[in-house]
């Protein structure tokens, strides 16, 4: 799959066909003022990791505001000069977006069982010490 940020002959770049979003409510993605980011931000998380990607940084290079590549506009003004990389997550080992290279997790859930598991592993080698 194609994740440059060049268009097609139409104007639309070529990652946009893969995008989780193609097809809905541009609104969703553009809230009113104190309305919540949410139902986008979920949209965002299920889009590949590759795509997802392709829109962050299109967004970085457009200035586009409202929620792309899983980020607010307002979190990227407030981080100008991240540049997003690609990174695998060491719990379910898909590839994710991230602008902070120290990311080890995809998702809070990831994060959540990846210590649980540690943390069970930690017990059961105690008690068998025991």
């Amino acid at each position: 799959m194609s994740t440059e940020l060049h268009p097609d002959p139409t104007g639309t770049p070529t990652w946009y066909a893969q995008a989780a979003c193609r097809g809905m409510d541009p609104a969703v993605f553009f809230p009113e003022h104190g309305n919540s980011h949410a139902e986008a931000l979920e949209v965002c998380a299920t889009c590949p990791a590759d795509v997802r990607h392709a829109c962050l940084v299109d967004a970085y290079q457009n200035n586009d505001t409202g929620v792309r590549g899983g980020t607010t506009w307002s979190w990227r003004r407030r981080h100008p000069r991240l540049v997003p990389i690609l990174t695998r997550c060491r719990y379910c080992r898909t590839e994710f977006a991230t602008p902070n290279r120290n990311s080890v997790y995809c998702s809070a859930s990831c994060r959540r069982y990846a210590h649980s598991e540690k943390a069970a592993e930690s017990y059961r080698a105690k008690v068998g010490q025991a």
